[in-house]
């Protein structure tokens, strides 16, 4: 949907029932979240150091010079995410299928925009729905 109207487009069921009759859809898929989770916490950079060991003139005595570089600390989040898919019958406007899935996401800040997951979930659910014979892949 997001694809074929306009982002100021409410999203409702008159407004699904009008993009399915002019597209014509054979089912409407649609995806909701049911429960967030998350939480935060602080966690150290690895520190990076240089570490020169070296004798001096002096007889068992070394120099030491010892530079550690510290990045500052980062957040780790960790949510707990699930969500409820329904498929609806474009011609009869009922639920003809269901999923429900909860995944756990650890991420941080250091590598973030990972879409990598979102992808993992959606194709669990491709995979499913093609498992159930509701698509052909």
């Amino acid at each position: 949907m997001t694809s074929l109207t306009k982002s100021t487009t409410p999203v409702n069921r008159d407004t699904v029932v009008k993009l399915v009759e002019r597209i014509n859809a054979d089912s409407v898929l649609v995806t909701q979240l049911t429960s967030l989770e998350t939480s935060t916490k602080a966690k150290d950079a690895n520190p990076q150091a240089t570490y020169n060991f070296r004798p001096t003139y002096y007889y068992n005595v070394y120099s030491v010079e010892l530079t550690e570089y510290t990045e500052p600390d980062y957040l780790e989040f960790e949510h707990t995410l699930a969500l409820a898919t329904d498929l609806f019958s474009a011609e009869s406007q009922q639920k003809v299928w269901a999923i429900a899935s909860e995944s756990k996401i650890k991420e941080s800040l250091e590598h973030y925009r990972d879409y990598s997951k979102i992808v993992d979930e959606a194709e669990a659910i491709v995979h499913t729905m093609a498992q159930d014979k509701l698509i052909a892949r």
